[in-house]
């Protein structure tokens, strides 16, 4: 019996598939550890390594999502107790973890014949990752500015009346003046 060379083709263009998914995001979390002289969880070694087991499992277990789902739970165990090393020495996020465990699902979604979702997976997440200034800025801006009541909009006319008045907000005259007290 002889192998089937065009199965066997199609395999390694998916694997080709995954690592190049899974190195793009390994690089995103390069540039943003390098960036903010941080190691990263999940480089442009581990990502690929990760979305490879992801994508082994899924070609190992065709018929049934079960496996893959058990080792995606090893592996963001084997990610949590890295990230709780790392908690002890400094502050830091989750994001690389989860970032890697996308990776590995990834790798599954190549070896399920789900490419096309994969690549839109990848697409979106390094999209998130770069995008994190942006993305704070809009949050705090939001954070900042709450909805128009009828009681904020009377407050903030209050506000407005004070700083015309005594030309100071919050207590604090401006560069040019005097400090006045916090209560006219």
């Amino acid at each position: 019996m002889t192998p089937d060379l065009r199965h066997g083709a199609g395999d390694v263009f998916e694997i080709a598939v995954t690592l190049a998914l899974t190195f793009v995001l390994g690089l995103e979390r390069e540039e943003a550890g390098a960036h903010h002289h941080a190691g990263a969880v999940a480089g442009v070694r581990t990502s690929p390594v990760i979305g490879l087991l992801g994508h082994a499992l899924g070609l190992l277990s065709p018929s049934s999502l079960l496996p893959a789902a058990v080792v995606f739970a090893v592996v963001g165990a084997f990610l949590l107790v890295g990230y709780w090393h790392k908690l002890q020495d400094e502050h830091i996020g989750v994001t690389s973890e989860c970032t890697a465990l996308v990776g590995y699902m990834v790798g599954v979604m190549v070896a399920y014949g789900r490419a096309s979702a994969a690549v839109a997976l990848t697409v979106a997440t390094v999209l998130l990752l770069t995008s994190k200034g942006p993305l704070r800025r809009f949050a705090h801006r939001r954070m900042r500015s709450p909805p128009s009541s009828p009681n904020t909009r009377r407050s903030d006319r209050r506000h407005q009346d004070l700083v015309d008045r005594h030309g100071c907000r919050f207590g604090h005259a401006a560069e040019d003046e005097a400090p006045v007290s916090k209560f006219p």
